[in-house]
């Protein structure tokens, strides 16, 4: 059996994003490997080449520019509506103000000052142009087309041969006959109601690309994101549609099923179906698609879904998902790279379930934002991962802004995954789901380097008998153990911990907070459920109303450990009872109100806790700790 203190492999990646439900923006590649290991833990999966022929690096292709210029997105993401300003991130494309209370992210102590440095700082930064270029007239395609280049448009035919626009075929019949290797371009217009799916497959050499354009044949801008965001129509004057039709108020079939491997689909809308995208195949690519409005909006629970991608070796950039009513998107294979992607719930006729639900092994999600409209009926479950009767490892999701809902981690087979660089926040008055949430067993997972702020609770230990599976398929009476948070900031809060009553007898047990910071909490605990063993080391605790609100029976237990933790401002000044050890009672300040960042070194003097979790050798901004080392989730740095 392992042993309760095993070590996990944190999988270190890539990147950040901000902004509400209309900005999708960037974060720094690369960062520290981590070293982990949580007793027997594979090695780290994202080391080397990518497994079995998967995709290429993150950034492979995507960014050009001036030799010896970074171009790479940097990582940072604004919370809170302080409307302090910490400068201006580089987002891939763009540069972008990040503005808010505190900040998240290996580069948010280092943005340009205003807007002009950080243009001028990515002056010679460009996305690679395309390889191949639509030329509808002459025929064929532009310099480093595939010899085989096919049109299609709204009104185009199956008997066309498909070489010019004049003689463009139908989208049924490109989806039915392009063969490896063929570029299909799909002019921009309304497609109507169609039910299309694809079956044949390319190859690794040879893929087959559908490519929409608008409707005068141009490309969007190299790298450019979704054509839509927040509450825009879609529009088929921007690049191509299927619409459905909704007969009683309720979307039915398939827009576009793509069961071909090495199959790329790029630039489509399709909204007002039962399901928008279901790709199945091996080896394919999704970039820059919308999927809107589908399911059962007339009263009917869980039902509709944005976009499904089960096939291992997947690549999906800069999607746009909303109202997908049961899962926006669902992902169930492995070995997947899934970045830039927003999901967006606004409907309140049938309110989305799963914002972004995230199975398998080794996937790799960067840059991802879900925003989910205060007030709907469903609290939503923003950036899951809950394997049903099997087990989902060793994913990373790297970059997140989760808006109004959260980021939740359930059931057994939910393990040695690692979430960071991101903040959980509220728009409005705080509501039940805002929080970062374990539950139903998730175990031996690392949280790393975020802020939650304005919610009810900061972290949810929870169990409830979920109805997609009983024990058998992973829903485990257990409230989540030997789970590590890192350098997690809890702001602005009801609740810093929350042991949730929900109805199962769970017990939530050896889960480590180190080097977090807990400022401006009303209690630091709520106790409603059975715990045990949870250790606190080297945390902060400023301004909290109290140390526990017990219920129901239940109380903090008593061999909770409190190792070098500091309390200032609080309703108590210590943790007598319990296991403690190096408690100290600084006042420290803090560079403004709700930023984490010490102005001073009241917090100084903690030890290295290194050993219990190499990535606690680093700040909430990847800077090494070095002595004397701070308590809290921010090392102090003088000016």
């Amino acid at each position: 059996m392992p042993s309760a203190r095993l070590l996990l492999i944190s999988l270190l990646a890539l990147t950040g994003c901000d902004g509400g439900p209309t900005d999708v923006d960037g974060g720094t590649e690369g960062g520290p490997d981590a070293s982990v290991t949580r007793d027997g833990a594979p090695a780290d999966p994202d080391a080397g080449e990518p497994p079995d022929g998967g995709p290429p690096p993150l950034d492979a292709g995507t960014d050009g520019g001036t030799p010896g210029v970074d171009c790479a997105p940097q990582q940072a993401y604004a919370e809170g509506d302080c409307g302090r300003s910490f400068g201006f991130v580089w987002d891939g494309h763009a540069c972008v103000e990040r503005v808010g209370c505190g900040c998240a992210g290996r580069d948010c102590l280092t943005l340009a000052p205003d807007m002009a440095s950080c243009e001028a700082a990515h002056a010679g930064c460009a996305p690679a142009s395309p390889d191949c270029v639509p030329s509808p007239d002459a025929g064929g395609g532009g310099p480093g087309c595939a010899a085989e280049v096919r049109y299609v448009t709204p009104d185009g035919s199956a008997s066309a041969d498909g070489r010019t626009a004049s003689s463009a075929w139908s989208l049924e019949h490109a989806l039915a006959t392009a063969g490896p290797g063929t570029v299909v371009f799909i002019r921009g217009g309304d497609y109507g109601d169609l039910r299309l799916r694809q079956s044949i497959d390319g190859r690794a050499d040879a893929p087959i690309r559908f490519i929409g354009t608008d409707p005068s044949w141009a490309l969007p801008a190299p790298g450019a994101r979704a054509s839509v965001s927040g509450t825009e129509p879609v529009d088929p004057g921007v690049m191509p549609l299927l619409r459905g039709v909704l007969t009683g108020n309720r979307g039915s079939g398939t827009a576009l099923q793509v069961d071909g491997d090495h199959v790329h689909v790029e630039n489509v809308q399709v909204s007002r179906y039962s399901i928008g995208f279901d790709f199945r195949g091996s080896h394919q690519v999704m970039r820059n698609l919308v999927s809107d409005h589908h399911g059962d909006f007339s009263g009917r629970p869980y039902e509709g879904w944005g976009m499904f991608v089960r096939g291992d070796h997947a690549r999906v950039e800069r999607c746009f998902i909303r109202d997908g009513a049961a899962e926006g998107i669902s992902i169930r294979g492995s070995d997947g790279v899934y970045r830039d992607i927003e999901v967006v719930g606004i409907d309140g006729d049938n309110p989305m379930d799963y914002y972004f639900l995230l199975n398998g092994h080794r996937n790799r999600a960067e840059r991802i934002v879900v925003y989910r409209s205060p007030g709907l009926s469903h609290l939503g479950h923003g950036i899951c991962i809950k394997p049903v009767g099997a087990t989902s490892t060793q994913n990373v999701v790297d970059g997140f802004r989760v808006v109004n809902t959260n980021v939740e981690l359930q059931f057994a087979g939910c393990s040695e995954n690692v979430i960071r660089n991101g903040v959980i926040t509220r728009t409005t008055e705080p509501e039940w789901s805002t929080a970062l949430t374990i539950a139903n067993g998730a175990h031996h997972n690392l949280f790393q380097n975020m802020i939650v702020s304005g919610s009810y609770a900061g972290v949810v230990f929870n169990d409830w008998d979920d109805g997609a599976a009983d024990e058998s398929g992973g829903d485990a009476v257990d409230a989540g153990h030997d789970n590590d948070l890192v350098n997690l900031v809890v702001r602005d809060a009801s609740y810093g911990i929350f042991m949730r009553d929900q109805g199962s007898a769970g017990v939530a047990r050896r889960n480590r907070f180190i080097h977090a910071s807990f400022l401006d909490v009303g209690e630091l605990f709520r106790v409603r459920r059975g715990n045990e063993g949870t250790e606190l080391h080297h945390c902060v605790i400023d301004g909290a109303g109290g140390f526990a609100r017990e219920e129901l029976g239940f109380r903090v237990a008593s061999d909770t450990a409190f190792v070098g933790c500091n309390v200032s401002a609080s309703g108590f000044d210590g943790f007598t009872g319990y296991a403690e050890s190096g408690t100290t009672r600084s006042t420290p300040a803090f560079v403004a109100p709700g930023d984490p960042r010490p102005a001073d070194d009241a917090l100084d003097g903690a030890e290295d806790a290194s050993a219990l979790h190499p990535e606690a050798a680093r700040d909430l901004y990847g800077r090494e700790r070095t002595a004397p080392i701070t308590r809290g989730a921010v090392e102090y740095v003088p000016e």
